[in-house]
């Protein structure tokens, strides 16, 4: 079994950068963000290993078939691109949103 590469969107990576800046300055503990912040890219990371361990939740304006990846209080959303052995993530947002409004 191939492993995939994993690419975040720009757009994925500053949310990651928002993560991390909100749990510093609301909790004053910049230990604890980098904590959750390792927790969602050691998940996303695994998925490189089993890309398709999540169901399709939907598809984006593209057609391309959206996963979501729970991580604690936080949802990773990406899709498999078999022909690139590429899991592309496009989203990390807070568990509470409707996803269905960002898909």
């Amino acid at each position: 079994m191939p492993n995939f590469r994993v690419v975040y969107s720009d757009e994925a990576a500053e949310q990651l950068r928002e993560i991390y800046n909100y749990i510093m300055l609301a909790f004053l503990s910049p230990e604890t963000a980098r904590q959750q912040t390792d927790r969602i890219m050691s998940s996303v990371e695994l998925l490189g290993l089993f890309p398709k361990i999540h169901r399709v939740r939907g598809k984006d304006k593209k057609g391309n078939e959206i996963r979501l990846c729970p991580v604690d209080n936080y949802t990773v959303l990406y899709s498999v691109d078999e022909a690139e052995n590429v899991v592309n993530v496009s989203r990390v947002v807070y568990g509470r949103r409707n996803i269905y409004e960002i898909i």
